[in-house]
């Protein structure tokens, strides 16, 4: 089922009547439709040979894997533009989707081990008039909803069961949230933190930029640095060790335009490659950009006229990269078939590979040590003067590094902190007071170091509403909720993986 499918399958069941009864009814038999279930659901007893895991006397197939792992792989595409090779993390994609389909299967079992189950009734209604891609005018349309099944290579049983699931763990995630709703209790301290607001000035240290610019280190002070023959041996083992901080790959920067077809359709492959082919006879004149914000299916690139990051070898797809680096800058080179679809491709920019050999960058690797080792004994220093309090000193410390206080702005104690990252950062916040203006240590994040101090607080009688906050707490445990219930089913069942799929 598509995300878009079992978003609004959500909001179709979230506006019905919730209760703790049974939820299913006495199965209608539903001869003459389509719905009528083809087979069993699962199978049962030992895993098969097309078996890919077991939940309990359940079995998930190899088909159902295949089409979870197409999904997330699609997913993942989309979000970082359309033709990401996802080849390298294949076992990764691969875990997810199977972990995936594990859940959905606990979930199911665990709600009918609560008696909540979906009736063929119910299922039957949803696809009939919930489902609107299924619909024509209002109507039903038996074409369609074959049609779905055909491209998605599933049959209505598949589908029905995997409706089935998703409806059931709804039903669950509905009865949690109804039970999560926070006590007045809390919404009287939920208001008191909102009236209450905290200004908080933060001073960021991006330790690894400073290190890796050698900032305010002189040419003559490298070349000194390294007549010493101990310094100039410590610097040629870091070039070795990070020698990848000097040299960058061959990359190209292209456009694209893409027109997407399932695949195993020979009939809708042909239709994609006579579009690509119209689309490139109309790209000879027309703006590429414009032309693929109009026309493209990636949904990655095309609100950005086609365009594509600059990429390296290894990062695309092969028919995809084969292309794009064999092309010259400017032309728009024949339709190139990828497991995508078919794609225009049309470079704008190339760049050379680089590998400098010590001789050549010993200078930048020097400036590099010298800062870091400057670096390391200011970073000393301003441990000890946050540690006293000394505010001059730190202020001296951190115009020496380039740093700057900036301020969070006013924000209520119920909230995220703005401008700042959440986590240990976030509640240093939270410590200071007027009283002990400056956080007595400096907080690791990353590659970054933040120095944080109070900056003002006020108390707003007329705090906002928390209508918005209350949803979001229940929101929030009742996921919670769900996440224990489910680890607790899943600690009482059986849940075995054929580890032969990740060894293909």
């Amino acid at each position: 089922m598509s995300d878009n499918m079992a978003t609004n399958l959500r909001k179709k069941l979230g506006g019905r009547k919730i209760t703790s009864k049974i939820i299913g009814y006495t199965l209608l038999g539903v001869i003459g439709l389509v719905f009528i279930f083809m087979g069993e659901f699962s199978g049962r007893g030992s895993m098969g040979i097309g078996s890919v895991a077991r939940v309990n006397d359940s079995l998930i197939s190899a088909a159902d894997l295949d089409n979870e792992e197409k999904r997330v792989q699609e997913y993942y595409s989309s979000l970082f533009g359309g033709s990401m090779d996802l080849g390298p993390q294949k076992n990764m994609v691969r875990q997810q989707a199977l972990e995936s389909l594990i859940r959905s299967e606990l979930a199911s079992q665990g709600a009918r081990s609560e008696g909540i189950r979906a009736s063929d009734s119910e299922i039957r209604d949803t696809i009939m008039k919930d489902i609107t891609v299924f619909q024509e005018n209002g109507q039903f349309m038996r074409d369609r909803y074959m049609g779905y099944l055909q491209a998605m290579r599933m049959n209505a049983g598949d589908f029905e069961n995997r409706l089935r699931k998703e409806i059931e763990t709804i039903r669950v995630r509905q009865l949690l949230e109804a039970s999560s709703f926070p006590t007045s209790m809390e919404m009287d301290k939920l208001k008191e933190l909102q009236s209450t607001k905290l200004n908080v000035a933060f001073a960021q240290i991006d330790s690894e930029k400073l290190t890796r610019d050698g900032q305010r280190i002189s040419a003559d002070e490298a070349s000194k640095a390294l007549a010493d023959a101990d310094f100039l041996k410590k610097a040629e083992e870091y070039f070795q060790a990070y020698k990848a901080d000097w040299s960058s790959p061959e990359t190209v920067t292209a456009q694209h335009i893409l027109i997407a077809f399932p695949t195993g359709v020979p009939d809708a492959e042909k239709k994609a490659l006579e579009k690509i082919q119209q689309i490139r006879e109309r790209a000879q004149k027309e703006d590429f950009g414009q032309l693929a914000s109009q026309v493209s299916e990636d949904p990655g690139s095309k609100s950005k006229k086609g365009q594509l990051d600059a990429f390296g070898r290894g990062k695309m797809v092969k028919e995809f990269e084969d292309a794009a680096f064999a092309q010259k800058i400017g032309e728009i080179g024949a339709p190139v078939k990828t497991p995508f679809g078919y794609h225009l491709i049309k470079v704008s920019a190339r760049t050379e590979a680089k590998n400098p050999d010590f001789a050549t960058v010993k200078n930048e690797v020097a400036r590099r040590l010298i800062a870091r080792e400057k670096m390391e004994q200011a970073f000393k220093a301003l441990d000890e003067a946050v540690q006293k309090g000394d505010s001059a000193q730190v202020d001296q410390l951190l115009a020496s590094m380039g740093a700057k206080w900036t301020e969070t702005g006013l924000f209520d104690l119920a909230n995220a902190v703005p401008k700042l990252p959440p986590g240990p950062v976030a509640e240093a916040a939270f410590e200071v007071t007027a009283a002990q203006p400056l956080l007595n240590r400096v907080i690791r994040d990353g590659g970054s170091r933040y120095v944080l101090k109070f900056k003002e607080s006020k108390t707003d009688a007329a705090a906002q509403t928390v209508a918005n906050a209350t949803d979001l707490m229940q929101k929030r445990r009742a996921e919670g909720l769900f996440g224990a219930w489910l680890e607790s089913f899943r600690g009482n069942s059986r849940v075995d993986v054929n580890q032969k799929v990740f060894q293909q």
